[in-house]
């Protein structure tokens, strides 16, 4: 889940849960990756609950579309269950919406994560606890549409279906990434459901990549300007990619980004819109340590995994975002002695260039999760 989200006018809203309640400030930055740098003088907004008080709010998301259309998604209890709300601040508004309900009463409705697309379709995904089953249900709003539509079940219902993601094209075309079960529990294989541009429903569900194998998990995808679908996901041996191109309906042979020893904590991915194509992640172990791959545009497969965080002790979620003007920024906690504290840092790859800068701290107080 990212903390931050950007659209074309500059603005960045933050989201985090804050005494049982959801809240969003929004500030006006000049965004640079997931970084932000002030233009001139500025300060957050106050926060504003977007949850109703006195009922916990817990896995908030946020998304922001081309147009400004600012989404807010979480969970929250029900009795014995729980619900997937949504809040939305449109293009011109000062405050988001009153919240909306868009899973089914009853049900026990976790992890959502949303996309507003460039289309003006807003997608949001989440997982559907019952008995000892997971499913992957979606639910879409439409141009000029108040509310969502019904929601709709996209992975093969009765089995343990895990982790879903989204990536959005330029054009708002939204595919929905996870992880399903083949044969039994261990054996997995990652999955994806498209929703075309223009359209509120989510076609049928595809498979991704090599054969079911154990523990292929945490699938994340980023579309390429010119509408290419590139997707990696991890097994206890090794981070895996593929590509889907423009158009069509099925994924190219995976190819092997990194050899693993023990699976991983945390993959991201993002394509630049010159083609360029970073993966970052921590490998399970001790000592941890962030690394990266990339791939040139053009290319089919990326070039040898880099440990971008020697001497650094303690990192994690690492998360990566690539600017318009090409420059890539990567985002995580660490701490510079053993046991000592974490701080927030980031690191950037310039336009043309094959290396990151040095990291710099960007907290001032032990923190995690960026």
């Amino acid at each position: 889940m990212h903390s931050a989200s950007t659209s074309l006018s500059g603005s960045v809203r933050i989201n985090w849960p804050k005494r049982s309640m959801l809240c969003v400030a929004a500030v006006a930055l000049l965004v640079v990756g997931l970084a932000s740098v002030s233009e001139g003088a500025v300060a957050f907004s106050v926060p504003a609950a977007l949850s109703p008080s006195g009922e916990s709010a817990i896995q908030p998301a946020v998304s922001v579309g081309p147009d400004g259309t600012a989404v807010a998604v979480w969970s929250r209890p029900d009795g014995g269950s729980q619900l997937i709300q949504q809040a939305t601040k449109r293009p011109g508004e000062s405050a988001f919406g009153a919240p909306e309900t868009i899973s089914a009463v009853g049900r026990n409705a976790q992890y959502p994560v949303a996309s507003v697309g460039a289309d003006g379709i807003v997608t949001v995904a989440w997982i559907d606890y019952y008995s000892s089953n997971q499913d992957v249900v979606v639910a879409t709003r439409g141009v000029g549409a108040s509310t969502f539509g019904t929601p709709q079940t996209v992975s093969e219902i009765n089995l343990r279906n895990y982790a879903p993601s989204l990536a959005t094209s330029a054009t708002g075309e939204t595919t929905v990434l996870w992880s399903r079960p083949a044969n039994n529990s261990t054996n997995m294989v990652i999955t994806s459901a498209t929703r075309p541009a223009n359209s509120t429903t989510v076609g049928a569900f595809t498979d991704v990549g090599i054969p079911a194998g154990p523990y292929q998990l945490v699938p994340e995808g980023a579309y390429g300007i010119d509408g290419s679908l590139t997707v990696v996901w991890s097994t206890v041996a090794g981070v895996w990619a593929s590509t889907r191109s423009a158009g069509s309906s099925s994924f190219e042979t995976p190819v092997s980004v990194a050899a693993l020893s023990g699976g991983l904590n945390g993959l991201m991915l993002a394509v630049g819109p010159d083609g360029l194509a970073v993966a970052v992640w921590v490998p399970v172990g001790n000592p941890t340590s962030i690394y990266s791959a990339t791939r040139p545009d053009g290319s089919s497969s990326f070039g040898s995994a880099v440990d971008m965080t020697p001497g650094e002790f303690g990192e994690g979620e690492p998360d990566v975002a690539i600017a318009q003007d090409g420059t890539a920024t990567v985002s995580y906690f660490s701490a510079t002695v053993q046991n000592g504290p974490t701080l927030i840092r980031t690191m950037t790859r310039q336009p043309g260039s094959t290396t990151f800068d040095a990291a710099v701290p960007i907290s001032t107080l032990s923190a995690w999760n960026p």
